[in-house]
Formats: structure tokens, sequence, C-alpha cells
């Protein structure tokens, strides 16, 4: 390494040429010159010096713990919604194929309940099961007269299928 390095001084310094009493610089060769010693300070930098980890212990990488069934049942939960606006997105799409005009949606509520007893599942309705998810959407949007009118909608999620099934719509 300490070879690259006189080469990079030695072509350096060959840049500048002495003519007439004043020094001119050759560009090429002191370009050159200072590209060799950027690369030599670089292959300085990089090597590690000896022994500089024989003091350290050795790090032993630790796995992150197993999420449990709670941790990813609310990853799911939270991917099930906008965190912008709070609207549950497949229930947003879903109304707004039903919709007169999908462009006049505004959101303006969404509730949800995670079905997590019995006593929930039976209020729900058919088809529910413990860990679905019940929603209450309010929204806005034109009618076919072009009046904007305050909506409802309720709907469950299936959480083994992860679809939208939509209960009743309230204009």
């Amino acid at each position: 390494m300490v070879v690259f390095g006189l080469i990079a001084l030695i072509i350096g310094v060959a840049g500048l040429v002495q003519k007439k009493g004043s020094w001119k610089v050759n560009v090429f060769s002191s370009v050159a010159g200072i590209f060799i010693m950027m690369v030599f300070a670089g292959f300085l930098s990089d090597s590690p010096a000896p022994n500089e980890n024989a003091d350290k212990p050795a790090v032993i990488e630790q796995k992150e713990p197993e999420k449990t069934a709670e941790e990813l049942y609310d990853m799911w939960l939270k991917a099930q919604f906008n965190t912008w606006d709070g609207t549950h997105i497949a229930l947003v799409s879903l109304v707004k194929t039903t919709m007169h005009d999908p462009d006049s949606f505004v959101h303006v509520e969404t509730k949800y309940l995670r079905l997590k007893t019995e006593e929930h599942v039976e209020q729900a309705g058919n088809g529910a099961e413990i860990d679905d998810v019940y929603l209450y959407m309010t929204f806005r949007g034109r009618n076919a007269f072009g009046g904007k009118i305050l909506s409802d909608v309720e709907a469950l999620v299936d959480k083994s299928s992860d679809k939208v099934i939509t209960r009743f719509e309230h204009a």
C-alpha cells in the first residue's frame, strides 16, 4: 500500500512542470495523482487494525421473539384500516361500487368491534365467528337527484377469509 502512495506522490509532483522560472500545472498528472491518493486513503481506512476485536467479547445475535396470537391479530386489524383517515379500505371499495356517484363519497366515521365473546357473535348475527370484526361506517354521498345525503352501513369482516359481508345500508 505504501508503494501506491509513493507512486501517487510522484505523479502529483510530476504534474508540476517548471517553464521559464514559473511553475505550470499539468492538469492530467495532478488529477491522476489526487485520484490515486484518494484510492490509497480508501484502502487504509477499510483495512481493520490488527487485533481490533481481540478485547471485545463475541456478540451473539438475538432473534426477535415470536409474535403472539394477539400481536398477529392486531397487525391484521391495523392493516384493514387506512391510517390517514380511519376508513376500512375494503368496506369503502364495496360501498363505492353500490353508490350512484362514487366520486362524491365522503367518509364521516368508522367504528368497529372485535367479536371476542359468544355474546358478541350472537349479536352480530348469522355467519359471524369469534375474532371477526363488526363495522359501522357513516358517510356522505350524492343521491340520484344530486343531493348530498348521510348514509350508514353495517358490515362484518370475516377474519378467516378476509372478506367483507355487508349487513345493512341505511340512507
